[in-house]
């Protein structure tokens, strides 16, 4: 027979089984320009908000361009989603653009996406995430 302290402690232990497993996901970015400056990375899943505000990404990063390539690795659970990429080279905390709009520093998305005059949408740039590791591969353009 099992006494209700055993079974209180088993109950509590499958409980962290239903938990959904988190997948690695390594985000390699390449083609830097120069090590000046900072790289964002926005993590989106959903288009809502996609590609550049960072209140309604799910996850988000800034770090210091240390080389021309960067792996930034996030903890997602396993699902949908767009990753935006923005080089900061002068560290003013945006993505700097010309007279018409058009960036004056590195930018990139997942899949490489690509829109035509102006950004891509979520779809194009969204990628599935599942297992316990993934990767996805951003080519910075300028």
């Amino acid at each position: 027979m099992i006494s209700p302290l055993m079974l209180t402690g088993l109950l509590w232990l499958t409980s962290f089984a239903e938990l959904p497993a988190e997948t690695q996901v390594s985000v390699r970015i390449t083609r830097l320009r120069s090590t000046n400056g900072q790289v964002g990375v926005l993590v989106f899943n959903q288009s809502g908000g996609f590609p550049s505000d960072p209140t309604l990404s799910v996850n988000q990063v800034l770090v210091p361009a240390r080389a021309t390539e960067l792996v930034q690795t996030f903890s997602l659970p396993a699902g949908t989603y767009a990753f935006t990429v923005m080089h900061d080279e002068n560290g003013n905390g945006r993505l700097d653009t010309n007279l018409f709009g058009i960036p004056t520093e590195g930018y990139g998305f997942s899949r490489d996406a690509s829109g035509f005059f102006g950004p891509p949408s979520y779809e194009s740039a969204a990628v599935k995430i599942s297992g316990a590791t993934a990767s996805v591969s951003i080519t910075m353009n300028y």
